[in-house]
């Protein structure tokens, strides 16, 4: 199909949506860069059209075990994403919100410094790079879905960030298990699948012996059956 408005008619809206660069209107108004930025989370559209998606093939049975599988890391992945993003942001921007106790897993204040954890991990400069600063916040939610929540020293510092950790481990109880008995189930069902193929292969087998056909009609016989 090449006629865009064929194409478009059968884009979901949620795609469409998310497709707008909304940040970049937003910014040419003259708003600040900072809600220029919450316009992104448009981009979140994105992963509820795909659970939408998911649930229709699953209602459907047309997924095959590695579509599942490849669906369900997709899924975790996202969720991580979206949270070792949170967790940078609450780290990154309390000392806005509260400028009289600036104590963070990321940053902290010259006179607060006797009061936490020495902050000179890989990542934790204020002069690191984006891609550093990310990788170290998506290693931490890594870290806290495997029921440890500690990077080396790292722990949350002030109330929102234990509260966010609070979050992050009830995750952790529910997506991560549901994804966890997911794929133990599609494992199962493949050695259901298994053992109904040999079964098939088997029965095969006898009834061509028992009824004494030449050795070319049973191979090809089996080589159908297969």
């Amino acid at each position: 199909v090449t006629d865009r408005i064929k194409i478009s008619s059968k884009a979901s809206w949620l795609v469409m949506l998310a497709a707008v660069p909304w940040d970049w209107f937003v910014f040419l108004t003259g708003a600040p860069m900072e809600v220029s930025d919450w316009m992104r989370l448009t981009k979140l559209l994105l992963l509820v059209w795909y659970v939408r998606r998911r649930k229709k093939d699953r209602q459907a049975r047309s997924a095959t075990t590695w579509k599942r599988i490849q669906s369900l890391f997709i899924t975790s992945a996202s969720v991580i994403h979206i949270l070792c993003c949170g967790w940078f942001y609450i780290g990154h921007n309390y000392g806005l919100w509260f400028p009289d106790r600036n104590v963070t897993w990321y940053l902290v204040d010259d006179e607060h410094k006797d009061e936490t954890f020495e902050h000179n991990l890989w990542g934790m400069d204020p002069k690191s790079t984006v891609w550093e600063q990310y990788l170290i916040s998506f290693y931490w939610v890594a870290s806290i879905m495997s029921a440890n929540p500690m990077v080396g020293a790292v722990l949350p510092q002030n109330f929102l960030e234990i509260l966010y950790s609070i979050v992050v481990m009830t995750v952790n109880l529910t997506l991560f298990r549901y994804v966890t008995g997911e794929v133990s189930a599609l494992v199962m069902r493949a050695d259901e699948n298994l053992a109904q193929s040999r079964s098939h292969l088997e029965g095969v087998d006898a009834f061509v012996k028992s009824n004494a056909l030449p050795m070319d009609l049973q191979d090809e016989i089996r080589d159908y059956s297969v």
